[in-house]
């Protein structure tokens, strides 16, 4: 799994959302639900043998606020992403947060991370995908904007 060539892709979806030059911070601020499944549908186009899952997490950092990722399964283990990373580790350098064997132990990772309580919320499919990602990237676009 080319974990470079998808973080890029997340960089790039926040940086052509805007004209002005936000840091990476602030792009992916309130954008993590409709980045994620862009990410995660990208992902399903250029990576066979993967399942993606969408992780959501609630309380995060013990606040009122719920936080999206991803876990990528295939032939190797779990590896779990967050494409918006940079709303809570503004000097993050990998979207990587973790590798894991199975998906119970991606979730306890993500609740070792970011606290809260997590879950899968749901498996990403192509079709999802091509129904609402010209909507996420409206959402994204709409949100940078403020």
């Amino acid at each position: 799994m080319n974990l470079n060539k998808i973080q890029e892709f997340a960089k790039k979806i926040l940086r052509n959302s805007t004209k002005t030059k936000n840091s990476l911070s602030s792009l992916a601020k309130d954008n993590c639900s409709e980045l994620t499944r862009l990410v995660g549908c990208f992902i399903l186009k250029s990576q066979s043998g993967v399942t993606v899952y969408v992780l959501k997490g609630d309380r995060v950092f013990g606040k009122k606020q719920s936080h999206d990722i991803l876990a990528l399964h295939d032939k190797n283990g779990v590896f779990v992403i967050d494409p918006s990373v940079w709303q809570f580790f503004p000097n993050k350098k990998s979207i990587l947060i973790s590798n894991s064997k199975n998906i119970k132990d991606a979730i306890k990772s993500a609740e070792k991370i970011y606290g809260g309580k997590w879950k899968v919320s749901e498996k990403l499919s192509l079709k999802k995908c091509l129904k609402n990602q010209k909507k996420w990237i409206s959402v994204i676009r709409k949100n940078n904007q403020k």
